[in-house]
């Protein structure tokens, strides 16, 4: 399903995030002791609306939300109130969205409703054979969304939501039917224009070319807990800030879900009308560029590498260097074990090599290979110019085990200095540190500590002794410009004259500066 995701952008993986959606159902009503098909109802939309992933899984959301509002003080039930709950679900998807568009999830939800609705008349019907013709219509409509959503039919696939809307109603009958769902197979639908046996749906090359240069801004979800919040006037605010919009719940909870190219003026609003949590932002447009290369790529010969990174400056960066995946990381927000491992499959190799260029994820990497079912390693690299460095030393001629020595040895290499401002008051290496003084850490250490960034970069390139004829590249970021880090850059080769220097476009955040010493 993941593969399928198209529409509305590439902004996650679709499959994924519905996952995760139903996880969180799952999780909630592992504490539900009732046979009341009302309250287990109302749980699951619950479950839902707080664990929701992405377009797909909000959306998926406010159909159970709506499912279960019809089904208010009904403890059991039959084909009739059955049908009305499915109606009344996908009536509640299509209120959630701000512009509804058809060949969409949406679609599939209307047509899976309506097919159940005209069975239920009929005295003879069941809930089994209710839900069959469902998906019956269900499947007749996904098979429809290319016609539906030219998006679609340019890509030849079907829709990705959709898909994952009779995944789980698949899931739902073979229970009804008193099967094991942990065993079911699904028919997934590929669209037109896959060819037989193909792993991944025959995305046209036309497509893809079409697409490279979309940008797309953030993909930011959150949610906000407070009392009397205004849904209407949420979403009027809300519209004008970015688009693919989706706000739903009630005043005392709601889940907010956008895309937009100011994440952070998104969430301060979202913190004016109460506490905000489950913050997630995306780069929508490296999204779009990770599904590009899912569907672009050939087998990778010999050690594929797989880096994480953050700032657009370095992601593009790793791509450029010949990167198999990059697994962006943004507001600090480190990858989990599964992303490693969905990245690894993305590089189309046997052996893969993990760079985790940070200190937090190298125990994420760790784990992440000893749960793989390929061959899986990881360089300890702690930073990102130690990535670089690693990366630059890659040889996809060399056996894997070669390769990977040879990454190690440089990134080995590779000092890294660090120019940030001190977010509270401490002490390191015995210096006492206020907040919003300029820092310089030397592979983590303080040796510079001062007012002025260009200062205090300058003093800590100085301290950290660079070898003579050695190279310091200044990655610039944070609130640096350009002009800045070539001041700098200047700087540094009139007090050593016989080193290399060079500026490069980092875009870290927080860090105003990320110097490489080799």
């Amino acid at each position: 399903m993941n593969a399928l995701n198209v529409f509305p952008v590439p902004d996650g993986d679709t499959g994924t995030n519905m996952l995760l959606t139903m996880q969180s159902v799952d999780e909630r009503l592992q504490s539900v002791d009732t046979d009341s098909l009302s309250k287990v109802a109302q749980e699951a939309a619950r479950g839902a609306l707080f664990g929701a992933r992405g377009n797909s899984g909000v959306i998926f959301s406010q159909f159970l939300a709506g499912f279960a509002q019809a089904l208010n003080d009904t403890d059991a039930g039959g084909p009739a109130s059955l049908a009305e709950a499915l109606a009344s679900g996908a009536e509640a998807s299509y209120s959630a969205v701000s512009q509804p568009v058809e060949g969409t999830m949406l679609t599939v939800m209307r047509e899976f409703s309506e097919s159940a609705k005209g069975l239920s008349t009929r005295e003879e019907t069941d809930v089994i054979a209710l839900w069959t013709e469902g998906l019956r219509g269900g499947r007749v409509a996904l098979e429809n969304t290319p016609s539906l959503l030219p998006v679609l039919k340019d890509a030849g696939v079907v829709d990705s939501g959709g898909q994952g809307v009779l995944v789980i109603m698949e899931g739902f009958l073979c229970s009804f039917q008193g099967g094991d769902p942990d065993l079911l197979d699904i028919e997934i639908s590929a669209g037109p224009a896959t060819t037989a046996g193909a792993p991944l749906p025959a995305v046209t090359r036309e497509f893809l070319e079409a697409a490279q240069s979309e940008q797309y801004g953030f993909c930011t979800e959150f949610i906000v807990e407070g009392s009397g919040i205004d849904l209407a006037q949420a979403r009027s605010r809300l519209s004008a800030m970015g688009d693919s919009m989706i706000v739903v719940g009630d005043p005392s909870l709601v889940k907010v879900h956008i895309h937009t190219f100011d994440p952070d003026g998104v969430l301060a609003y979202g913190a004016s009308l109460g506490k905000t949590g489950g913050v997630k932002v995306d780069d929508i447009n490296q999204g779009h560029e990770g599904f590009v290369a899912l569907h672009s790529r050939r087998p990778a010969a010999g050690l594929a590498v797989v880096s994480v990174a953050w700032g657009d400056g370095f992601i593009n960066l790793f791509n450029d260097l010949g990167c198999h995946a990059v697994v962006p990381c943004h507001r600090t927000m480190n990858p989990s074990a599964q992303e490693l491992l969905e990245a690894a499959e993305r590089a189309g190799a046997e052996d893969v090599v993990i760079l985790p260029n940070n200190s937090n994820v190298i125990l994420t990497a760790r784990q992440a290979c000893a749960i793989a079912d390929r061959k899986l390693r990881f360089i300890p690299t702690s930073t990102l110019p130690q990535g670089v460095a690693a990366l630059l030393a890659h040889s996809p001629e060399l056996p894997p085990d070669e390769a990977a020595r040879a990454m190690e040895s440089a990134a080995k290499e590779v000092r890294t200095l660090e120019v940030t401002t001190a977010s509270r008051d401490t002490v390191m290496e015995g210096v006492a540190v206020k907040r919003g003084q300029v820092i310089a850490l030397l592979e983590g250490r303080l040796i510079s500590v001062g007012a002025s960034v260009a200062d205090v970069a300058h003093e800590g390139l100085l301290k950290s002794e660079p070898p003579d004829h050695g190279l310091v590249t200044i990655y610039w970021g944070g609130d640096a410009q350009e002009s800045q880090a070539l001041e700098a850059l200047e700087r540094l080769k009139s007090a050593l004259p016989t080193l290399e220097v060079e500026a490069v476009h980092g875009g870290q955040p927080f860090y105003h500066y990320i110097a490489s010493i080799e």
